[in-house]
């Protein structure tokens, strides 16, 4: 078949049609042999037949490249080359599993954009296309990966060359492929594959390093704070690029990584994972723990999101929701490490509060809000300065309804006369530096 098809384009006005048969035909035929094997277990045997009909391909190609000048055999010429690569493809899959199947194909969409480029054949787009189809749906929706055995090459951390290769790979494909017709089904494809595959290998890096395998069972709350942080980092670069540029694949990969991220941020750390409700190991030094993923870092990044979107009316209600998320969260920071430092690492979820813990609270509070006006009134950001009141207002409440209910006497009064003073002087920096009279100001 693979003969007669190239002899017969030769003699036929569409040459790529009989091209395309004779490449299938034989392709077809070894992939239907190798499949009614009993045992589908690697063969090198299988491997050098697939690598000898490559380069057979290469051979009746090389023919072809002499009058590949029109556009018939040029594009006949192209088909023997993807049936090249297919073969080589073959070939891998034959010897390898799992990953290193995923990596190779990947490794085909490359070597497509490179034949379509250089011969200029835009028909080979939609193969690439559903080579890229494949890979993502092999990476993204194969629940096969997470039972991938650890006798691979690196054991558990397979992760890396299973992801980081297609990774590589789609990344060159589009630097082909989307270079120059950035608008068309496949650069979309390819755009959203290389966004979709830096979250799946961050987030599988994640998974093998904190929790031991991919099929792990146990998703802890340092584990669900680092995938969160990472999946707003994405969003922070994809919304950022497309307040700059514009983009579909931009805009719905940030909607849809920021929705992610704040769905597990809710259901995870704030309600099941929460240290306070439930028995989790937080870790012991300052900063550098299980909260700071879980809480802070999203919250900044929330805040950067929201700081980035600020301008575009598409995304209004956003502006809306991203102050009190952001600062709620950065409050929950601060308690939680103020009730870790009191408390064991893994006892955040007691019920005792100390006298000190309790008052800790309302004093790390009040110095949160006087940063935060500080920081308003220097950066002239007019949020920062209502942030700064509303943690101010829940101070005042802590304190009157909690804290002075367990004083008496002379505490009591020095506790209402300290904090009055905290108000006066709020007011009095309002009054200086915020709500300047107009004949300072003009001085």
């Amino acid at each position: 078949a693979l003969l007669a098809g190239y002899a017969l384009l030769w003699r036929s006005v569409r040459p790529w049609v009989w091209a395309t048969l004779g490449s299938l035909v034989p392709i077809g035929l070894m992939v239907a042999a190798y499949a009614t094997l009993h045992s589908l277990e690697p063969s090198q045997k299988w491997a050098f037949a697939a690598l000898g009909l490559a380069a057979v391909f290469v051979f009746l190609g090389s023919r072809l490249r002499s009058v590949a000048a029109d556009e018939p055999p040029r594009l006949a010429l192209g088909i023997y080359a993807m049936a090249a690569c297919a073969s080589i493809a073959m070939a891998l899959s034959f010897v390898l599993r799992d990953a290193w199947l995923s990596a190779s194909l990947a490794a085909l969409l490359a070597a497509t954009g490179y034949i379509s480029r250089s011969l200029e054949l835009p028909q080979l787009r939609w193969p690439a296309m559903l080579i890229a189809l494949v890979v993502l749906a092999r990476l993204g929706l194969n629940l096969h990966v997470l039972d991938y055995s650890d006798t691979h090459w690196l054991g558990r951390y397979w992760v890396i060359y299973g992801y980081g290769l297609p990774l590589v790979m789609f990344h060159l494909a589009w630097l082909q492929f989307g270079r120059d017709e950035t608008r068309d089904l496949l650069s979309k494809v390819l755009e959203g594959g290389r966004i979709a595959l830096v979250a799946m290998f961050v987030s599988a890096q994640i998974r093998v390093v904190v929790a031991g395998s991919l099929g792990a069972e146990h998703l802890g709350l340092l584990e669900a704070g680092l995938h969160i942080t990472s999946w707003l980092v994405n969003a922070a670069a994809c919304w950022r690029r497309w307040s700059v540029h514009g983009g579909f694949i931009d805009l719905w990969a940030g909607r849809i990584l920021t929705g992610l991220a704040c769905g597990v941020l809710v259901v995870g750390p704030l309600l099941d994972l929460n240290p306070v409700f439930d028995r989790q190991m937080v870790g012991n030094w300052p900063l550098v723990n299980a909260l700071t993923p879980a809480y802070l870092l999203p919250g900044v990044l929330i805040a950067f999101i929201g700081y980035v979107l600020r301008n575009h009316a598409t995304m209004a209600w956003w502006r809306s929701i991203w102050p009190p998320a952001s600062l709620g969260l950065v409050l929950v920071w601060l308690s939680m490490e103020i009730r870790r430092f009191f408390h064991a690492p893994d006892d955040l979820d007691s019920i005792f509060m100390s006298t000190p813990e309790n008052y800790s609270y309302s004093a790390v509070w009040l110095l949160f809000a006087l940063a935060l006006l500080a920081a308003g009134i220097t950066a002239r950001v007019a949020q920062l300065r209502y942030a700064s009141l509303a943690v101010l207002v829940l101070v005042v409440l802590k304190v009157f309804l909690v804290d002075l209910s367990d004083l008496e006497g002379l505490l009591r009064v020095a506790s209402f006369l300290g904090l009055g003073l905290c108000l006066v002087g709020i007011g009095f920096i309002y009054q200086r530096f915020v709500h300047q009279p107009e004949d300072q100001t003009a001085t």
